[in-house]
């Protein structure tokens, strides 16, 4: 998930496929957050046990550009050996900010997921 972008020609074409992705299942849509480094996007998230240590999967995309903002993994239960405590956040990443939403009001915000 971490080399994730939504490229599209539009801001119409970026918000129908984040409103698609908000009815996979298995995906919780969190509505519009920001990430730590402040700026404004659309949360998705997954549950995973991968290899035996499950977590939560977060990533954060650019409500205009589909361009992904911030990923994050955390810790959602015990994970044995690796004596890491519960909810400590394990991964995350996030780009340098290139100015790519400030200013704007996201163009899918009337219509998104119940």
């Amino acid at each position: 998930m971490s080399a994730v972008w939504i490229p599209s020609s539009s801001p119409q074409q970026s918000a129908g496929i984040l409103r698609a992705l908000a009815y996979f299942d298995g995906v919780k849509y969190h509505g519009g957050v920001q990430d730590r480094s402040g700026r404004a996007g659309m949360a998705f998230s997954v549950a995973s046990d991968f290899k035996r240590q499950p977590k939560k999967q977060t990533a954060i995309f650019d409500p205009y550009t589909g361009i992904l903002l911030a990923y994050e993994e955390m810790l959602t239960e015990d994970a044995g050996e690796l004596n890491v405590r519960v909810l400590s956040v394990t991964e995350y990443t996030t780009p340098p900010d290139r100015g790519i939403n400030r200013g704007r009001s996201a163009p899918w915000r009337a219509a998104q997921p119940g």
